[in-house]
């Protein structure tokens, strides 16, 4: 199953587009720096009505952002779209 990726889906715009992807019935991996701010994005996608998997990954670090996306696409399959904030 594809999904849509979302890095730096923080309390703004990330969340914003990840729910939006979601109501439109797509599986949202969300990724972010903090795991508070991944929780958050988490149930904003749920609250939402939409399935969302999240981790923690930094976009300035490539091993880790690497590595949270592998685990992306572990879970959801390679992304039908990929969206990037950084700020």
């Amino acid at each position: 199953m594809a999904g849509t990726f979302v890095i730096g889906a923080g309390p703004g715009i990330g969340q914003a587009v990840a729910r939006r992807f979601a109501r439109e019935g797509s599986a949202v991996a969300v990724l972010a720096r903090s795991r508070s701010t991944v929780d958050g994005a988490v149930a904003a996608v749920e609250d939402a009505g939409g399935k969302a998997f999240g981790l923690p990954a930094d976009a300035a670090d490539e091993t880790l952002l690497r590595s949270g996306l592998d685990a992306a696409v572990e879970r959801l399959g390679v992304p039908r779209i990929m969206i990037g904030e950084t700020g």
